[in-house]
């Protein structure tokens, strides 16, 4: 539906209006559809070849506009058969349906409405046409049972009027509605991010203005502190409020991010009602009963949704409010009206004008069909924000690979043979699961092997497609299985090369998505504009060739603000005594240990960061066993997993420790801010590169046959972009300080030490025991130890 608000006009397909609904729609089963078009193809074709005989022609193209309630409807379909016979044109659609005929009439009107008004509407069109100038007009609906070939005809009557009526009221309301959430737009107010603006933020509005004016992307690299949400949200509310684009959508990789940003926009808005927003959760959060599966067998939530929509009282919820409820409110709710909240939220989203979400609802084949399939959604007058932006690559990356494992394909093809699907497609899977289990641990597939793969996949995914399959019947975890075999399939089969193909286990084979680039690109190629957030750009063409940003047909535009308060706040020191590589790593301890401990005694409490956990654990067993009076804090791999329990840990970290073990790349380090300014002495123990695996290996090869260098893109830029992130969250605005050593004789390399950000490069060096204590020495006449 593309809808000009300004114009009052809006184009659909005919079957688009039919269908059209301002509540959510649960479809048939998935995958029945495909099955369903085939074989409703075969009967069309069975039907339209006695056309001659009966004097119909077949396949008339219409199009035209139905003025309703001051709106101008403008609808093209495709009419099944016509013909005119006594002067009187007849016009019939061909449909099969899977339920008994026949039917009487309330039951055709209630259970094929869709079916109906698209008759309907193919009526008011051909009474407005130039081509079709007759005075009377029959319109036929002509089912056909498709598992027996039954055939009912059934005319429309008069009484069958109300039916258009009724669709074109609810979709002229549903389009004041949006005329009227962007009028109100017009009147938008809001207060700017920051009242005095912070160092370095004094023209960044007028910048930002200016970048677009040349560029549909826009980079902003700001460090942390920077006020980088603030400032988005701002520009974003002025695209808002003059019209420019029509809707905002936030995107961060992570929940933290998500309620921070929030809570941002929550400050700006006050209290107006002019705009509103939505926080999209998934299904599992939304969920009301006491295990999560959605099927509409068996969740009595999903049943017979179209009559609950009418009695519901989710006006206020949807409609009225500009912020959205509290989540348990909004289930409660939702519940009592015997409603899904997950298909009442879905509901929500058209009336909205900002959503915020995770990167998956955008950027995952799996996800992004909740926002695809809203009405109003248009990606072309939409101002995307990206945040975190340096973590996007990595997380495509991520939903685009997957995992076959040969005993779950195994099972799927077992409940298939039950559920009766062809005895073809069962074979197809255990083929499959053959395939998985014909390599060993540790093996690679060639790329003709990983490229065999790819066809069989897209075999069964068609084979899927093409069948009658009750999906509700199959067990969670085959769906599982199933959803793993679909998605990034295509992707697979187009760009293998991008692709390894790996054993890590026997029986299991992991398809690892290296470059995901080109989904990117496509994904942000529909858009108005783009902003992209963070604090770890560089380096910049490395970026830009991730997100597949060099390929787009304007450059983006890198804007990086100044940040004075950061000019001295990092002494950094590099510890040249300890190679922290793997093969050394044990050797290194007790020279680790030695330094936390001295790090300890002057400037306690302290943060320690470790690119592993099993390696903290063994550093920190050394230290207990050799300075048991230290209280450590460590973070722990299973733990701390809301928001709160972070905060708590943290909280009571700086209070009762003297050292406070972090993990790199964990939430503490990339998402969490609750260190900034509490913290006077940080120590990161190793440059954090990747592990050297068939992945990281393969990434490297591939980078240097592109004419790159393979190392510094597999493992240099992944490890240093961890630690620029760790440090940026300890200095968050001015007056604040933190002294860093970098633990290992790499940082001191040139190429690791340039992957630094700008504020760490400028360092000590540390050789011996000596220099370590002059740095120390020098930093408590400086900053004298603070106890928190």
């Amino acid at each position: 539906m593309e809808i000009d608000a300004s114009d009052k006009r809006a184009t659909m397909s005919v079957g688009e209006f039919a269908s059209f609904s301002p509540y959510a729609k649960r479809e048939e089963s998935k995958g029945l559809g495909a099955w369903r078009a085939a074989v409703g193809q075969q009967w069309h074709q069975e039907v339209q070849s006695h056309a001659d005989s009966e004097g119909f022609e077949n396949e008339q193209s219409i199009s035209g506009e139905i003025p309703w309630h001051g709106w101008t409807l403008q609808l093209k379909g495709r009419i099944d058969q016509i013909r005119v016979q006594n002067n009187e044109l007849h016009a019939r659609e061909i449909k099969t349906v899977s339920g008994h005929l026949p039917l009487d009439r309330d039951s055709i009107a209630q259970k094929y409405k869709d079916y109906c008004l698209q008759l309907l509407s193919y009526r008011e069109l051909l009474q407005r046409s130039k081509r079709y100038p007759f005075d009377s007009f029959r319109i036929e609906l002509y089912l056909i049972e498709f598992s027996t070939g039954i055939t009912q005809s059934f005319i429309l009557d008069a009484s069958f009027d109300h039916l258009i009526v009724d669709q074109l009221d609810r979709v002229a309301d549903y389009l004041d509605q949006k005329r009227e959430r962007l009028e109100k737009l017009r009147s938008l107010k809001f207060k700017s991010a920051y009242a005095t603006p912070r160092q370095g933020q004094e023209t960044i509005q007028s910048d930002l203005k200016s970048a677009f004016n040349r560029s549909r992307i826009v980079l902003l690299e700001a460090p942390t502190g920077y006020g980088k949400t603030g400032v988005s949200w701002e520009h974003g509310l002025h695209k808002l409020a003059s019209g420019e684009v029509e809707r905002i959508i936030y995107l961060t990789s992570k929940k933290t991010g998500q309620l921070e940003a929030i809570e941002r926009l929550n400050m700006l808005l006050a209290d107006q009602y002019a705009a509103s927003y939505w926080h999209i959760r998934n299904k599992e959060e939304h969920c009301v009963n006491s295990e999560f599966r959605c099927s509409s067998k068996i969740c009595p939530y999903l049943s017979d949704l179209e009559r609950k929509w009418d009695t519901a009282a989710l006006q206020p919820l949807i409609l009225a409010e500009a912020k959205p409820p509290p989540l348990e409110q909004f289930k409660t709710t939702n519940a009592a009206d015997g409603i899904c909240p997950y298909e009442a939220m879905r509901t929500a989203l058209s009336y909205r004008d900002i959503w915020v979400a995770d990167y998956n609802y955008l950027f995952s084949s799996s996800s992004s069909r909740l926002l695809g399939e809203q009405p109003d959604f248009d990606p072309a007058k939409t101002f995307l924000i990206i945040d975190e932006a340096h973590n996007l690559p990595s997380r495509v990356e991520s939903n685009s690979s997957k995992e076959l494992r040969s005993l779950a394909l195994e099972a799927l093809a077992s409940e298939l043979t039950e559920l009766g699907a062809d005895n073809r497609l069962s074979a197809q899977m255990r083929s499959l699961a053959d395939e998985c289990s014909a390599y060993g641990k540790g093996d690679t597939l060639s790329l003709r092997q990983l490229d065999d793969i790819a066809d069989s996949l897209m075999i069964i995914v068609k084979s899927f497609a093409n069948q009658p399959i009750d999906y509700d019947s199959i067990s969670p975890e085959s769906m599982d299985t199933l959803w793993g075999l679909a998605y990034g399939s295509t992707a697979m089969n187009e760009r293998p090369e991008c692709f390894l193909g790996w054993i890590p286990e026997n029986g299991i084979l992991k398809i690892t998505c290296i470059d995901a680039s080109t989904e990117i690109r496509r994904t942000l190629e529909a858009f108005h504009s783009c902003l992209f957030l963070t604090a770890t750009l560089h380096p910049i063409d490395g970026f830009l060739e991730q997100t597949g940003l060099d390929r787009l047909d304007q450059t983006p535009i890198h804007l990086s603000p100044p940040a004075p308060w950061l000019n001295k706040a990092y002494d950094v020191a590099i510890d040249m005594r300890v190679d922290t590589r793997f093969k050394y790593r044990d050797k290194s301890i007790p020279t680790t240990v030695s330094t936390i401990a001295q790090l300890a005694d002057r400037i306690a409490p302290i943060a320690v960061f470790f690119p592993s956990y099993a390696y903290a654990d063994k550093v920190k067993q050394q230290l207990e066993e050799t300075r048991p009076f230290y209280r450590i804090a460590s973070q722990t791999r299973k733990q701390l997993e809301t928001i709160e329990d972070r905060a708590a840990f943290i909280d009571e970290a700086l209070r009762f420790s003297d050292i406070i073990f972090l993990t790199l790349g964990s939430s503490f380090a990339e998402g969490v801010d609750m260190l900034g300014g509490k913290i006077k002495a940080v120590m990161v123990v190793s440059p954090a590169l990747p592990e050297v695996n068939p992945v990281q290996q393969y990434k490297r090869e591939y980078y240097k046959n592109r004419n790159q260098d393979g190392f510094e893109r597999a493992y240099l830029q992944p490890g240093i972009q961890k630690v620029n992130q760790a440090l940026g969250r300890l200095v968050r605005a001015p007056g604040q300080s933190v002294k860093a050593l970098l633990q290992c004789h790499r940082f001191a390399d040139t190429k690791t030490r340039s992957l630094l950000a700008n504020q760490y490069r400028e360092c000590n060096y540390i050789f011996n025991d000596d220099d370590l204590n002059d740095w120390l020495e020098r930093e408590s006449q400086i900053n004298p130890p603070q106890k928190i």
